[in-house]
């Protein structure tokens, strides 16, 4: 789930063009899009 995402709404202190990312974070989903292995059966 990407860093930055708005949905999530951290506030990290710095601007998203400052922070230094590895290529599979650069380019991970949104929370929204995520589709998730697990299933909650509780």
């Amino acid at each position: 789930v990407r860093f930055d995402d708005p949905d999530i709404g951290i506030d990290w202190g710095i601007d998203n063009s400052e922070a230094v990312l590895s290529e599979k974070d650069a380019v991970a989903p949104f929370l929204k899009d995520f589709d998730s292995p697990f299933t909650y059966q509780g």
